[in-house]
């Protein structure tokens, strides 16, 4: 008689639990991790019933390298069901029985892991501070591909957290690993991602040579996802400019690429910036439905930070619409769901959003609330960065929130307060060009000359 595939696996899994044996054992998880790749919900069941035993003979002979393996494994399960903190709970247990067993390589990964579990449920900053933490560590294993995916992490949550220029650093360190190591998938997909930080600091030049040569790159290797991936950033850097039925063209040619690739998520993106392509022309009848067909495919994929963007939008199209309250209330539950995951960058957006809609109602009360909060980020993130010169760059692409607030303090009468929010921005910003070019001075000054200085300003 025939046994099939899965059927073989459950016994293997049976066999471990009755003699527990440590060859036994790594068989359990040689047939877990091949469930795991079957991709859908059954298969990570079945691997989680196979590690189950695994777990229990690892526990009960000591075994604290089989526990880790065992563990980072059921944490994969895990995060691929869009579970963050059950995959917390084990990438935790894996770290602790790695570093038991000595077991750097598996403690590296399983704190990577941990950290991007992290990042999901809102936790940028940590996230953050765990993953930089483990950069010496992927050097001194010699672990360059691992060391990419961390520069990678750290990417990431850098731009969450509101510092696109960090987030560029680490992108490009992780296209030189990647690019040393003749990685094509991971190069292409970090200048699809360089070219969107590049985009967002204001060189759309170099933003659009990025995607052009990542474009190029995708076809060569008859990727139909890359593509379809490209096409859509294409798409996001022509609205950028305005251009948008060149917008709606990149957005049309990439979703069947990507339905076809069966990138769910992508898909739903691509349906996120072609409504913004259509709000842009002004239909906003067209691009509430599109927003909302975006937002039922983040939700069904577990993806909460695009449900939080695909909210805004749809709200302001609302707005846009005439009907004030539906567009404040999906508004309401975007910065409801950006505070949860702790996404800096994205509170900013929708408490300057919702401060607009509500200025444009006279609900100034409410608005001067919503605004100083988001130029209270702005101002957070702005301390943040090491650069004066990247201080200066951040705050001049989110002027118009000091703006705003100085229009909402002149229609409430508070004139003194008006002025100081508008030149606010003006004179940080030149406060931290000044400090750079005082930094610049000092450098190639005489040591002596800077010291006399430094005693007469005490002195004064």
């Amino acid at each position: 008689m025939r046994v099939s595939p899965c059927l073989a696996l459950v016994l293997v899994s049976e066999a471990a639990a009755q003699t527990g044996s440590l060859a036994e054992s790594r068989r359990a998880i040689d047939a877990a991790a091949k469930e795991i790749a079957g991709g859908t919900p059954a298969h990570r069941a079945k691997a989680r019933t196979l590690l189950k035993s695994t777990l229990e003979w690892s526990r009960k002979s000591g075994d604290k390298t089989i526990e880790a393996r065992a563990s980072a494994l059921t944490a994969n399960t895990y995060a691929a069901d869009n579970d963050p903190r059950g995959a917390i709970e084990w990438y935790g247990r894996s770290l602790a029985a790695a570093a038991a067993a000595g077991d750097e390589g598996q403690r590296v990964r399983a704190l990577h892991n941990l950290a991007i579990q992290r990042w999901i449920t809102g936790d940028a900053e940590r996230s953050l501070a765990e993953l930089r933490s483990l950069l010496p560590a992927r050097q001194a294993l010699g672990d360059k591909p691992g060391l990419g995916y961390t520069w990678l992490g750290i990417a990431v949550a850098c731009y969450s957290l509101g510092d696109t220029a960090e987030a560029l650093d680490a992108f490009r360190r992780a296209l030189e690993i990647w690019t040393a190591a003749g990685d094509a998938a991971n190069q292409v997909q970090a200048r699809n991602s360089i070219g969107l930080m590049l985009d967002q600091l204001g060189d759309a030049t170099a933003a659009r040579r990025e995607y052009e040569e990542a474009l190029r790159l995708w076809r060569g290797t008859k990727s139909i996802a890359g593509e379809g991936m490209t096409l859509n950033n294409l798409c996001l850097w022509s609205i950028g400019r305005r251009d948008y039925r060149g917008a709606t063209g990149y957005c049309e040619q990439a979703l069947p690429l990507l339905e076809k690739a069966g990138d769910r998520r992508g898909h739903a993106y691509a349906w996120h910036n072609l409504a913004s392509a259509h709000a842009g022309n002004g239909d906003h009848r067209r691009a509430v439905d599109l927003y909302q067909r975006s937002l039922a495919a983040k939700s069904e994929i577990g993806d909460r930070w695009g449900e939080a963007a695909s909210l805004q939008a749809a709200g302001e199209s609302m707005a846009a619409l005439g009907d004030t309250r539906a567009g404040r209330a999906n508004m309401e539950r975007a910065l409801r769901i950006r505070l949860e995951l702790g996404d800096r960058a994205g509170q900013i957006q929708t408490l300057g959003e919702l401060a607009r809609i509500q200025s444009d109602a006279g609900e100034l009360t409410a608005a001067l609330d919503h605004i100083r909060r988001a130029v209270g980020h702005i101002e957070t993130t702005r301390a943040s960065l090491a650069s004066q010169d990247r201080r200066a760059s951040f705050l001049a692409g989110r002027r118009d929130y000091y703006e705003l607030l100085a229009s909402v303090l002149v229609r409430l009468g508070r004139h003194a307060e008006a002025i100081e929010a508008a030149e606010s921005a003006r004179g940080r910003q030149l406060l931290d060009r000044l400090s750079d070019t005082l930094a610049g001075l000092k450098r190639g000054a005489d040591p002596a000359l800077l010291e006399r200085r430094a005693r007469s300003l005490s002195e004064n």
